[in-house]
């Protein structure tokens, strides 16, 4: 046993075995590094649409269960009262697959004017570039063309896109 302690001990000082670096990478890969700010999203869907004030995830954010007529009252997960209308740039589809598992978003309160469909659990997680555009509805419906970012009043969950 003694042996085998030196040889071992001597292999290990040499360079020719390693476990302490391994150990370390692969430690510090599962930790989330220190600047990185909190995301309010979990990885299994829960149900909800999220919408947030900034690309990624970040800053100010609502979620939803049901139908909203009205993005200008919504809550986050705190229970928060937040105003998301027109002020989304960020947005998830964290429903539960299944029936009425999409989401239509549209430009105005009340489900009116031009829609976009997210598909259960798409996200579109930078709007101010501007790729994605209110495409249903038809080109008379008011917002058709135009950019979501910042633009969204009301969505409605629906059986599929």
């Amino acid at each position: 046993m003694g042996k085998f302690r030196i040889v071992l001990t001597g292999a290990v000082a040499a360079g020719m075995i390693s476990v302490t670096p391994v150990v370390a990478q692969a430690d510090t890969a599962t930790r989330p590094s220190a600047v990185e700010a909190p995301q309010p999203f979990s990885a299994l869907a829960d149900g909800f649409l999220y919408a947030s004030a900034e690309p990624y995830g970040q800053g100010a954010y609502c979620r939803w269960l049901n139908n909203s007529e009205d993005w200008g009252v919504c809550t986050d997960a705190a229970g928060n009262s937040r105003n998301m209308k027109n002020e989304a740039s960020q947005m998830w589809n964290n429903g539960v697959p299944g029936p009425y598992d999409d989401v239509k978003v549209f430009w105005d309160t009340s489900h009116a004017g031009a829609w976009r469909c997210l598909t259960n659990g798409s996200h579109w997680d930078n709007l101010p570039l501007g790729r994605e555009t209110f495409n249903g509805g038809g080109s008379s419906a008011r917002g058709y063309g135009q950019s979501l970012n910042n633009n969204v009043a009301s969505h409605m969950w629906v059986d599929n896109c």
